[in-house]
């Protein structure tokens, strides 16, 4: 995993969450659950 989280350019040590957005126009509820999931993270900047 480490070397996925270097990939993205994120240090070695960081936490990651990966997400499956697998439901996503399976119906509108699922859509939007997926956006608001979505939407709640904040990624870090990169670089």
């Amino acid at each position: 995993m480490a070397a996925l989280v270097e990939w993205v350019g994120l240090p070695p040590e960081a936490r990651v969450l990966i997400v499956s957005c697998h439901d996503l126009s399976f119906s509108q509820a699922a859509n939007v659950a997926v956006y608001d999931s979505l939407r709640r993270v904040s990624p870090p900047p990169l670089g």
